[in-house]
């Protein structure tokens, strides 16, 4: 079990992308999104593991962080049995 977590935190952050975009106050963490129109590798759909929105004379702004869906579930605990 501790082997098992270790490599979970080993594998956290692998495969992470940031992005600041037009603002959508509707994006939050655990939320998937699908990517599309950069390259292969970022292309596809992503878990937001933080999402923080700011307002300013130049409008609203949404910069978020994400990992890929696979390593999102892997990083995430194993029920405990109960």
């Amino acid at each position: 079990s501790a082997a098992e977590a270790r490599l979970r935190q080993l594998k956290r952050g692998r495969t992470s992308l940031s992005l600041s975009i037009v603002g959508n106050p509707m994006i939050c963490a655990e939320m998937p999104i699908i990517v599309s129109g950069f390259r292969d590798g970022v292309d596809g759909e992503w878990i937001v593991t933080r999402a923080e929105h700011t307002l300013d004379s130049g409008g609203l702004t949404t910069r978020l962080e994400a990992q890929r869906r696979d390593d999102f579930a892997a990083d995430q605990p194993e029920g405990d049995g109960s």
